[in-house]
């Protein structure tokens, strides 16, 4: 049973793709295997990690079994990568099997790999292992049918991880003046953001990029043109944060970048944390496509909007246009946890796509842990194997929404 509040569009702005239109079905990655920003290349830092994942929440809050959490930090020195192709080919069989069309990667992260920095803090490059690996990867996904959503970067890269420590226990404390300062801002896009992307414009593995996840975590202040006020954001407390106009700058100039060496591929500047949020990008700042989460704890299930409210409550308030795709970025992946109304809701409110947090969620495993082995669906799994027939059953009763290129 849906919420009271969605109800069915007529017209839903669906994503546009060879020239059709479909419900992009999917699921976040984010990562292969819990090395969180170090699955494609090496750690590129000099201060050993004593920790990647979150080992300090409880277990009741990740609602997963208490053998899936890590109970001790795992060290990670400098060099170290995550990257294991026979792992990930074996996920991305799994994703075919599954009925996933649709996987959006942090590819970029909190910038402990990839992009390489001087001393000053200044980008001066892609690494060129990581280039190979994302290359191995591109390849793997058109082999399984499998289409990637790169996010260049998640908001941890201006306000730092609260999740990781080094070894003397101190915290990442993030690269804010990276996009505060036009000269680190534009570095960062002439040796990163354009290298990288160009490296993958003519891959058909591409849907579409995202610049930065959960961008309105990190801002603050007012937009002068809009009055939108980034006071209610959710992101992390006592971090660095960029100001609503700078962050604006920077995911224009990402845009225009990736433009200038991708015609292909669509760009989508955020994946917001919330519907809210959208008002700091609609209309401020170009995009060909707009994302928006929902708690993926399920606890909002009771608010999803139909786009057709969020369109109105933008224009209400803001006199903002929403006229672009809108993709539910995240959301539960567990169906004791409403992925059922979730993604039902997102279909029938005429949202663009449902993304799901996570694959390892959806197949019953916890996605901050490092595993020893290859880890896939179970069919041991229960409550797994009811998510996954429910992707099953969605597939089979949407194939000519949901199957990109049908």
């Amino acid at each position: 049973m849906l919420p009271a509040t969605v109800q069915a569009q007529q017209n839903p702005v669906w994503f546009p793709f060879n020239g059709k239109s479909y419900f992009l079905l999917g699921v976040n990655y984010p990562w292969y295997n819990g090395y969180r920003s170090l699955d494609l290349g090496p750690y590129l830092g000099t201060k050993t990690i004593g920790s990647v994942a979150f080992v300090s929440s409880p277990r009741e809050t990740l609602n997963l079994p208490p053998h899936d959490v890590p109970d001790a930090p795992s060290s990670v020195r400098p060099g170290t990568t995550g990257f294991n192709a026979e792992g990930i080919e074996k996920q991305f069989e799994d994703m075919h099997r599954i009925g996933i069309h649709v996987l959006r990667w942090f590819f970029g992260g909190d910038g402990r790999s990839l992009m390489i920095f001087d001393g000053a803090n200044r980008c001066t490059g892609v690494d060129s292992k990581a280039l190979q690996n994302v290359d191995r990867v591109l390849a793997l996904a058109k082999d399984n049918d499998v289409h990637l959503v790169p996010v260049l970067f998640d908001f941890r890269f201006i306000g730092g991880d609260s999740w990781l420590r080094y070894e003397d226990n101190s915290p990442v404390t993030g690269r804010a003046d990276v996009i505060r300062d036009s000269d680190k801002r534009r570095a960062l896009i002439e040796n990163f953001i354009k290298p990288l992307v160009k490296s993958c414009a003519n891959s058909s593995a591409i849907l579409y990029w995202e610049i930065m996840n959960e961008a309105g975590n990190v801002v603050e202040g007012t937009d002068p043109v809009t009055g939108f006020n980034a006071s209610r954001n959710q992101g992390p407390r006592n971090r660095p944060k960029v100001s609503v106009v700078e962050m604006q700058t920077f995911l224009n100039e990402a845009y225009e970048a990736i433009k200038s060496v991708d015609q292909t591929h669509p760009v989508m500047p955020s994946g917001l944390a919330r519907p809210w949020q959208l008002a700091m990008v609609v209309g401020r700042v170009k995009a060909d496509l707009y994302g928006a989460h929902y708690k993926d704890d399920g606890s909002d299930f009771d608010r999803i909007q139909p786009v057709a409210a969020i369109r109105d409550e933008l224009f209400r308030t803001y006199k903002l246009t929403l006229d672009k795709p809108l993709v539910m970025t995240e959301g539960p992946a567990q169906l004791q946890r409403h992925l059922a109304e979730y993604l039902n809701g997102a279909f029938d409110g005429g949202w663009a796509g449902y993304l799901p947090w996570s694959y390892y969620r959806l197949i019953g495993f916890n996605d901050l842990k490092r595993y020893p082995q290859i880890v896939t669906s179970n069919p041991n799994k229960p409550q797994a194997a009811a998510n996954i027939d429910h992707y099953h059953a969605f597939n089979r009763s949407h194939a000519a929404a949901v199957k990109l290129g049908l």
